[in-house]
């Protein structure tokens, strides 16, 4: 499924927020319509049901839902009686091997109850967003808040092995990873260790690496030099054709267009956020508009 709204790319540092209520909507007017590309979008739907397209995944929105998701395209709809909370960050990383450049995708269904909770906390988060008093703490928080909801299930032993296995996974990205040697290094067979990971995360482990891969991909383009090519190679993709369409089909513009919209040749647009259609225009000319269309700054 390709991207068919209009695509921004989030620069690192900014925070975009909205609160929808009732059909109006507070802060920015086109979140929910548009598809955004951040570093990481939290969604949580009080009232109201829908659909959302993220990074390839297309799904149901209903009430007291929480979405987590990473960079890539990000887009949803909502019934007319809806009220909707959006934060979207850019939590920039030191290098591409750091490991909060990952963050995993996640959905979960809370309770009446427990959603009444996700709603004050979420409308706080972007009451403080919308103010400009949503700083990198706040992210962290976020974040903490939301990284137990990866798991399905209750502590168990297997959640030791899975979070240690995903560790190995993330420093051993630029090599070949199959699911019988993975199996092997934590003594399961191959069949066994992905219905785990399944029934654990509601995942395979395929869709965990390829997230991983994808997360390391865009901390080097942001953050290195390395021809696209390259950048492949070090994040476990040989063919630089492949690389660039798996880039395309999560976030919804080619590696070298990232690479462009997050990292601006003009210093006065350091902290301005940029539709995919001007990218596209510092493609051809190498040079900054004097006027960008800022989401989020």
């Amino acid at each position: 499924m390709e991207p068919t709204g209009r695509i921004v790319v989030m620069r690192p540092d900014a925070v975009a927020t909205a609160a929808v209520i009732n059909g109006e909507t507070a802060s920015h007017d086109k979140t929910g319509t548009e598809i955004i590309t951040g570093h990481d979008v939290f969604l949580f739907v009080a009232r109201g049901e829908g659909s959302y397209h993220a990074n390839g995944r297309t799904s149901v929105l209903r009430p007291n839902t929480l979405i987590s998701a990473p960079a890539g395209t990000f887009a949803c709809s909502l019934g007319e009686d809806r009220e909707m909370y959006v934060v979207a960050v850019r939590d920039p990383v030191v290098a591409p091997e750091d490991p909060s450049a990952f963050s995993p995708f996640l959905e979960r269904h809370f309770s009446p109850s427990e959603g009444s909770r996700w709603r004050q906390r979420m409308m706080e988060y972007a009451d403080r967003a919308a103010s400009g008093r949503f700083g990198f703490d706040d992210v962290r928080r976020l974040k903490n808040a939301v990284l137990p909801f990866v798991w399905k299930r209750e502590p168990h032993a297997a959640q030791a092995t899975l979070q240690e296995l995903f560790g190995s996974i993330w420093t051993r990205l630029a090599q070949p990873l199959t699911l019988e040697s993975l199996a092997r290094d934590v003594g399961y067979t191959a069949n066994y260790l992905n219905d785990l990971t399944r029934e654990h995360t509601g995942r395979a482990l395929g869709s965990w690496i390829a997230d991983m891969r994808m997360a390391r991909a865009r901390a080097a383009l942001e953050l290195t030099d390395l021809p696209v090519a390259d950048v492949g190679v070090s994040c476990g993709y040989d063919d630089p054709a492949y690389f660039s369409r798996a880039f395309r089909r999560a976030h919804g513009v080619p590696p070298a267009t990232w690479r462009v919209g997050t990292r601006p040749h003009d210093s006065r647009y350091a902290g301005v956020t940029i539709p995919i259609e001007v990218l596209h225009e510092i493609e051809t000319s190498r040079m900054l508009p004097q006027r960008a269309y800022s989401f989020a700054s």
